[in-house]
């Protein structure tokens, strides 16, 4: 739209000058009364925003902010200024901002703005209610929160809780009772009687069935989104990670963090003989825990 309306200023015989900010070009380049500029750093964008006389926008929020902080009045133009004569726009705001969908009303806009010197003064009246002209809110804000105080918080150290199979039952009460304690437990297959009574190693069914699912979910202290993932350790090439490398790489790394951002690590024994090798770095952390 506004490469259109350029023209149209041309035979008006208006002395002014039109520069467009922002084009995918190396080095600024005039044509008669056309300045046309590349993508500019904001101070530099600013201080020709705060020099216009007049600002033609899209909906850009932020834009429309800039100039009316700066005091420049402004034509927003483009389909999406529709959203000007929705309620969702401050009334202060859609009372100083033109909105216009075609060459035609933006070209009605410059001139009235221009050529009327009491209409621009009405405007910028309206204009400065809006904004003291203090600039550098977000510097200002900043140093603002800088000289709150801010609250002491209380020490506390991050706990990890490993169990393996039915212990997360016994230790239920030290679970739901202990303050920042993060319970993992770890489910060991047992042997069951398989075809032709091989046994075949799975999981303990009383650690699947559904009074485990609502012991996790009774207390908040327990974080119920945690426990989706099952690992099933076995020596048995299919009951295992054997064949799924990602996913094992991927627990290990899991299990390491955690292990690395606690600040305690309570283990049972059992729990302890099975992570071992993985506990090595971390064993002036490690508390064993008998239930």
């Amino acid at each position: 739209m506004t490469k259109k309306i350029y023209p149209l200023l041309l035979k008006k015989k208006l002395d002014f000058y039109f520069i467009i900010c922002g084009l995918s070009i190396k080095k600024p380049q005039k044509r008669k009364n056309q300045l046309l500029l590349p993508y500019l750093p904001q101070n530099e964008f600013l201080q020709f925003l705060d020099a216009a006389d007049l600002f033609i926008s899209k909906f850009g929020y932020l834009q429309i902010l800039e100039a009316l902080a700066l005091k420049t009045p402004l034509i927003v133009a483009g389909k999406a200024g529709f959203v000007l004569k929705m309620e969702i726009l401050d009334k202060k705001l859609r009372k100083v901002i033109k909105y216009v969908q075609n060459e035609k009303e933006l070209l009605s806009e410059i001139l009235s703005i221009i050529d009327s010197p009491s209409k621009r003064k009405k405007l910028l009246k309206e204009i400065s209610k809006l904004h003291n002209g203090e600039m550098n809110g977000a510097k200002v804000a900043a140093d603002y929160i800088k000289k709150i105080s801010s609250p002491t918080l209380p020490s506390f150290k991050r706990k990890i809780f490993i169990l393996t199979n039915k212990e997360f039952k016994q230790a239920e009460n030290v679970i739901l009772n202990e303050k920042y304690l993060y319970p993992l437990v770890l489910i060991l297959p047992v042997s069951k009687p398989g075809p032709k009574l091989h046994p075949v190693k799975r999981p303990d069914e009383d650690c699947l069935s559904l009074q485990l699912q609502e012991f996790f979910f009774q207390q908040n202290e327990i974080l119920p989104h945690h426990f989706w993932h099952i690992f099933l350790f076995s020596r048995r090439k299919y009951d295992g990670f054997v064949n799924i490398f990602s996913w094992y790489q991927t627990w290990i790394n899991q299990l390491i963090f955690l292990l690395r951002e606690s600040d305690e690590i309570w283990i049972t024994p059992k729990a302890k003989y099975l992570i071992a090798n993985l506990l090595k770095p971390f064993k002036k952390k490690v508390r064993v825990k008998r239930i």
